[in-house]
C-alpha cells in the first residue's frame, strides 16, 4: 500500500510538530490551498514537492516501519482471512490516522 502525496505532506508536517499556519509560511503556499492538498482536493505544487523530497523519503522510511510492524502484529490474523490485504489496508489506515492526529 502506497502512502499518497498529501498524505505524505501531513505527515511531514505533523512529524515536525508544525501547524498548518507555519508550515503554510515556511513553503511559501497559501493556507487554505494547503489544506486542500492535505485532504487531496489539490496536486502537491512542483516548487514544494521539489523542497519537501528528502522529507518525503524520510516519510516513507517511517511509513514503511509502521506497514511492516503492523503487517508483523497482525500477521495471525492476516494469514486466516481470505481478504488479507484488504484487512491490513484497513489497519494501516487506521494507524496511520492515529500518527496523523498528534
Amino acid at each position: 500500500m502506497k502512502l499518497t502525496m498529501n498524505k505524505k505532506l501531513q505527515l511531514s508536517r505533523k512529524l515536525k510538530g508544525l501547524k498548518l499556519k507555519e508550515f503554510a509560511q515556511i513553503t511559501g503556499v497559501d493556507i487554505s490551498y494547503l489544506s486542500r492538498i492535505e485532504n487531496g482536493e489539490r496536486p502537491v505544487p512542483l516548487r514544494v514537492f521539489g523542497m519537501l523530497t528528502k522529507e518525503f523519503e524520510r516519510v516513507d522510511l517511517v511509513y514503511n516501519s509502521v506497514c511492516e510492524a503492523v503487517r508483523e502484529f497482525y500477521r495471525e490474523e492476516l494469514e486466516n482471512k481470505e481478504e488479507g490485504e484488504t484487512v491490513f489496508a484497513e489497519i494501516i489506515i487506521k494507524h496511520l490516522n492515529k500518527m496523523l492526529e498528534i
